[in-house]
């Protein structure tokens, strides 16, 4: 959805019905900055008041995810995306943007953080698991070594005694 709002008399015009295209019922929306600020989450009205701000001050890129609330209470994401035309005297005049549905890859994103989430959990878990493992492993191996140790004297001293008393008796083999 392209739009075109005349900051000296607070109207915009929409390229397309923007209600339908944002997935707001008809009538939800009047074309004005106070309407459409009225459609903006509540929570995310003052990001978009100092976004726009920013842009027609400083002559900023307009450019804001927000949300867009329904009568009914559900919630759409749109990117907006706008830039500012200024007279002669350098006042801004004119913001021309573009507006676009972004519900689904917001989905997406949030989709992706909770199985990241979940994996992430899932490693720490096993990463325990393993610990856990390894820990009973090496008090394994400890209690081996140090059961062999008495009969591996007992082979080494009896290897000595033979070698000493009878190794001329004994061939290479």
């Amino acid at each position: 959805v392209t739009w075109d709002w005349n900051l000296l008399s607070g109207m915009a015009t929409w390229s397309s019905p923007v209600a339908s295209q944002l997935g707001l019922p008809s009538g939800t929306f009047d074309g004005t900055y106070e309407g459409f600020l009225a459609v903006v989450h509540p929570e995310d009205r003052e990001y978009v008041r100092q976004a726009v701000v920013r842009a027609i001050s400083e002559g900023a890129d307009y450019d804001v995810e927000l949300r867009l609330m329904s009568p009914d209470g559900s919630v759409r994401w749109a990117a907006s995306r706008g830039h500012d035309l200024r007279d002669r005297s350098g006042q801004a005049v004119r913001m021309l943007g573009v507006s676009k549905d972004i519900t689904e890859r917001k989905r997406a994103e949030q989709e992706i953080r909770r199985l990241n989430a979940d994996l992430e959990r899932r490693v720490a878990e096993r990463t325990v698991q393993l610990e856990v493992a390894n820990k009973e492993l090496e008090a394994f191996s400890y209690s081996v070594a140090h059961d062999l140790r008495a009969p591996l004297r007992a082979i080494d001293g009896f290897s000595a005694m033979l070698l000493d008393h009878c190794a001329q008796q004994l061939d290479r083999r």
